[in-house]
C-alpha cells in the first residue's frame, strides 16, 4: 500500500489514508473512478487522489484562476474576442478581477471557521490532491507550462468562491453594458433596450466624450449559459417513485470537461456524481434516498457604487470616507510583474482603471459568504439520506458563494426547488445600475428562510431553467433567461402520463423551442407582401412552416439564425464595433428583440426603433441580409441549407493551439443540434464562417428514485486529462449519442470489494 498511484493508467490500486484506514479505488471500463472505504476521511482523501491523478493539470489552473495566479505560469496570453468567458481579455486582467474580488481572503477566513470534522476531510482531500497529483504531473500541460505549485488547504477553498461568483457574471457584465449604452444612446433609449436593470430616467448624464471601447472588469465577454433540472412525483412515474434529471451547462472548452464523475462508497452508504475540480463537492449527486442538481440562478452578488473619490478616501454624504490600501504584484511569466494597489472601504473595492459615464470611480462590494459552513451543507448532503435531512443541510449551503436553483428528488416521496445562495436584499425598484451611497444604502442580506420554495407542487412536477419561475419580480439579478427551456420541460412532462428514465432522457435530448418557431412565423408574415427575390422567397416559407426544431438536418434554423444576428447588428447600428458585438452576443439584448418581434411592448419598440428606421424596414432589410449571408456560405436554394454544416462544437484542448502536439490533443469539430433556447441548448454565437457553440449540456445526470443507489449520467470527454490515458474520451461516444451509462458501484466490482 502507498499514499501515491506510482501509474496513472491503473485500472485499481489500494491507498493507506492520512487516518490509516484503507481505501480501495477501481475503475469501471471507462475509468471512471469507484471508491470505497471504511471512514469519510479515507473516501476524501481517495477523492482528491482520483482528481490529482487524472486532472492535475486542470485543478492547477483552478487554484491559480481563483487566486489571481495565472498569468505567472502561463504568461499574460491574450485571448480571442470569440472565446467564451476569456473574450478579448488578457490572463493579467483575468487576474487582477479575482484579486480585486479577492478570493484568497475568503478562503482563509474559511480555514478559520472550519469545524474540526470538515478541517479533517478537507485536509485529506487536498493531501489526496497532492499524492494524486505526483502521478498527475506527468499531463502534457505540465511538460510544456513545469511543475505546479504546492496544492494548499486555501486552494481548496478559494475554488469554490472563484466558481461561485464567476458562474454570476452575466448580471454584472449586463451592468457594464448598460453603462456602455447609456454613455451611447443616453438613459431613455437604453432604458427601452435593457429594461432588466431598471435605469432611473434621470440616473445619470453622461460626459461628452465617449469611449469606443466596451467597459470590462476582468476582460471577461458575457456568453450566457443555462442549465436545466426538473423532477417528477411518484404519480408521474412508471415504478411509482419520483424520478430526476439535470444537466448542468458548461463551457465545452478547453477539454476534458468540468464535471468529474465518481462513486464513494463509505461502509454501506454509496454516493455517485459530477463533482467539482480542486474542492471535494459533489454539485450534482445521488444519495441512498435523494437525488439532487442544481442550475445558475443567474444572481446579482455585486453592489456597484459610483464613487467620488478623493486621494485619500471618497464622499459619502459631506464627510470623506478614507481608504484602505491593499498592495497586490501579478506576476507574469516572460514580462514584468504588475503592480497594483486596491482601495478598500465600507461600500466596496475601487476598480482599477475604471471609470462610470459620469466620470466617478466605481467600487464593487460582493455579498457577504461564509464558505466554511457551505462545505459543511455539501458533506451533510452526502450523508444525507430523506427529504428532512437533505433539506437542512441546503440552509448551511446557502451561506457560501455559490447560489443556485437547488431541485431534488428524496424516496420517502419528495420533490422540490429551492433557491440557495446568499443574496442582496434588494427592492422590487432598486436599480440594477450603480448608484451613489447617498441613493442606496448598504443593503442586507435576503435569510434563507425568505428565499423561495417550490416543494410537492399539486402538478406532480417542478422545472427550472435559469429563469424567474420563482422570482416573478425579478428582485435577486437583472439576468435571468426567458422561460422558454422550462416552459418546453413543463410541456413535454406533460405529454405522458408515467415516466422512466429513457423517457426522461429523451426530454433532455429535445432540440425544438416552440416560441422561436411561432416567432420566425410571425417574420415571415411580416415578409408575406415584401419584394424578395426567389431565394429569399423560398427562405420566407421555410420559416413559416418551422417549427422551432433544431435539428441537424432543418434548413430553417439556418435561415432564422442569420435574420436574426443582422436584426441585432440593425439595431445596435449607432453603437461603436466593438460594442455591436458585445451587446449582440448577450442573451438579455436578444431576448428584449425576441419580446419586440412577438408585438410585446410596442411603445418600447417604438421609442427605440424610431431612432434608426422603422420596424417594417428592418425586417425586410435584416431577412435579404441573412439570406445573402447563407447564400454566400453555401451557394445552393435554402431548403438544401443543412444546420449541421452551420452550428458546430470545437472540442479543443486548452494547449490546443500549440503547433505540433495541438492536433494531438484537440477532439475535433462535430455538428451539435439544438439552439440557445432549447433544452439540448447550444449558447453560440453566430460568425462569418456559421454558428460556434461554446457552452451546452457537457454532463448529463438521471436518477430513478424506486431503488436506493442507482443513477446515469454521460459526459462529453472522459475521466482523465492525461494525453497517454485511454480515458481521455472513453465517454464521449455515448455522450454524443445521448446514451446514458450507470455509476460505478464499488460493492460489485469484485476482488475485496
Amino acid at each position: 500500500m502507498s499514499n501515491a498511484v506510482t501509474n496513472p493508467l491503473a485500472q485499481d490500486f489500494i491507498l493507506r489514508a492520512p487516518d490509516d484506514s484503507t481505501v480501495f479505488c477501481k475503475r469501471d471500463d471507462a475509468g471512471v473512478m469507484g471508491i470505497r472505504a471504511n471512514t469519510w476521511a479515507g473516501a476524501y482523501y481517495a477523492w482528491g487522489v482520483a482528481q490529482g491523478v487524472d486532472r492535475a493539470a486542470q485543478v492547477e489552473i483552478m487554484s491559480r484562476l481563483a487566486t489571481g495566479r495565472t498569468a505567472e505560469y502561463v504568461g499574460d496570453v491574450q485571448f480571442p474576442e470569440i472565446s467564451g468567458r476569456l473574450g478579448g481579455g488578457r490572463m493579467s486582467d483575468l487576474d487582477r478581477f479575482n484579486r480585486l474580488v479577492n478570493h484568497t481572503a475568503i478562503a482563509r477566513e474559511a480555514v478559520s471557521n472550519l469545524d474540526d470534522q470538515m478541517r479533517t476531510l478537507i485536509e485529506a482531500f487536498v493531501q489526496g490532491i497532492r499524492d494524486g497529483g505526483k502521478t498527475g504531473r506527468l499531463s502534457p500541460e505540465f511538460l510544456v507550462l513545469g511543475s505546479p505549485m504546492d496544492f494548499s488547504l486555501e486552494d481548496c477553498l478559494a475554488i469554490p468562491s472563484f466558481f461561485g461568483f464567476t458562474v454570476d457574471l452575466s448580471a454584472l457584465d449586463l451592468c457594464l453594458l448598460g453603462m456602455d449604452l447609456v454613455e451611447q444612446l443616453g438613459c431613455e433609449l437604453a432604458r427601452t433596450l435593457v429594461p432588466s436593470l431598471k435605469i432611473p430616467a434621470d440616473w445619470l448624464t453622461p460626459r461628452a466624450e465617449k469611449s469606443s471601447t466596451p467597459r470590462t472588469l476582468n476582460g471577461f465577454s458575457e456568453i450566457g449559459g443555462g442549465s436545466n433540472a426538473w423532477a417528477v412525483d411518484r404519480s408521474k412515474s412508471v415504478h411509482d417513485a419520483p424520478l430526476f434529471a439535470n444537466d448542468p451547462h458548461v463551457p465545452y472548452s478547453p477539454m476534458p470537461p468540468f464535471w468529474y464523475p465518481l462513486s464513494i462508497t463509505v461502509g454501506d452508504h454509496r454516493v455517485s456524481g459530477l463533482s467539482f475540480l480542486g474542492t471535494p463537492i459533489l454539485g450534482v449527486g445521488r444519495t441512498p434516498g435523494v437525488a439532487y442538481g442544481i442550475t445558475n440562478v443567474m444572481r446579482d452578488p455585486f453592489l456597484l457604487y459610483r464613487l467620488k473619490t478623493t486621494p485619500s478616501g471618497y464622499r459619502v454624504g459631506g464627510k470623506t470616507v478614507p481608504f484602505v490600501h491593499r498592495s497586490e504584484t501579478i506576476h507574469r511569466r516572460l514580462n514584468t510583474p504588475r503592480a497594483i494597489t486596491f482601495l478598500e472601504g465600507p461600500h466596496g473595492t475601487i476598480v482599477p482603471d475604471f471609470d462610470t459615464p459620469d466620470g466617478l470611480s466605481l467600487a464593487l462590494n460582493h455579498v457577504p459568504v461564509d464558505t466554511a459552513a457551505m462545505m459543511r451543507g455539501y458533506h451533510d448532503v452526502l450523508e444525507s439520506t430523506s427529504y428532512e435531512t437533505h433539506v437542512k443541510a441546503l440552509e448551511n449551503i446557502s451561506m457560501g458563494p455559490l447560489a443556485w436553483n437547488w431541485t431534488f428528488a428524496t424516496s420517502d416521496q419528495h420533490i422540490g426547488h429551492h433557491v440557495v445562495g446568499r443574496f442582496w436584499d434588494r427592492g422590487p425598484k432598486t436599480p440594477f445600475v450603480p448608484c451613489t451611497p447617498d441613493e442606496m444604502e448598504i443593503p442586507s442580506v435576503v435569510p434563507y428562510s425568505k428565499l423561495p420554495q417550490d416543494t410537492d407542487p399539486d402538478s406532480g412536477m417542478v422545472a427550472t431553467a435559469n429563469d424567474s419561475r420563482l422570482d416573478p419580480d425579478a428582485v435577486r439579478t437583472s439576468a435571468y433567461y426567458p422561460p422558454f427551456r422550462s416552459d418546453r420541460a413543463y410541456e413535454r412532462l406533460k405529454e405522458a402520463p408515467q415516466h422512466d428514465v429513457e423517457l426522461m432522457r429523451t426530454v433532455q435530448l429535445d432540440h425544438t423551442c416552440p416560441p422561436i418557431g411561432e416567432i420566425a412565423q410571425i417574420v415571415a408574415e411580416a415578409l408575406s407582401d415584401a419584394t424578395l427575390s426567389t431565394d429569399e422567397q423560398e427562405a420566407r416559407l421555410l420559416l413559416e412552416n418551422w417549427d422551432g426544431s433544431y435539428g441537424l438536418d432543418e434548413a430553417a434554423p439556418v435561415v432564422y439564425s442569420l435574420f436574426f444576428d443582422a436584426l441585432l447588428q440593425q439595431l445596435l447600428q449607432k453603437l461603436p464595433p466593438a460594442l455591436i458585438q458585445r451587446a449582440r452576443f448577450h442573451f438579455k439584448i436578444q431576448e428584449r428583440v425576441l419580446h419586440w418581434l412577438r408585438g410585446e411592448d410596442i411603445e418600447a419598440r417604438t421609442q427605440y426603433v424610431s431612432a434608426h428606421d422603422d420596424w417594417s424596414t428592418h425586417l425586410v432589410r435584416a431577412f435579404q441580409t441573412g439570406v445573402a449571408r447563407g447564400y454566400a456560405l453555401y451557394p445552393s436554394p435554402p431548403s438544401t441549407w443543412r444546420w449541421r454544416k452551420f452550428q458546430s462544437i470545437s472540442l479543443d484542448h486548452a494547449l490546443g493551439d500549440i503547433p505540433g502536439i495541438g492536433s494531438l490533443l484537440n477532439m475535433g469539430t462535430i455538428p451539435f443540434e439544438g439552439g440557445p433556447f432549447t433544452l439540448n441548448a447550444a449558447v453560440s454565437h453566430v460568425l462569418p464562417e456559421g454558428v460556434a457553440v461554446h457552452t451546452g449540456p457537457v454532463g448529463r445526470f438521471i436518477a430513478d428514485l424506486s431503488d436506493d443507489e442507482t443513477a446515469w449520467y454521460n459526459l462529453c470527454g472522459g475521466p482523465s486529462s492525461n494525453l497517454l490515458s485511454p480515458w481521455r474520451t472513453s465517454l464521449f461516444p455515448g455522450w454524443v449519442d445521448g446514451r446514458l451509462r450507470p455509476f460505478p458501484n464499488p460493492k460489485e466490482n469484485g476482488g475485496d470489494y
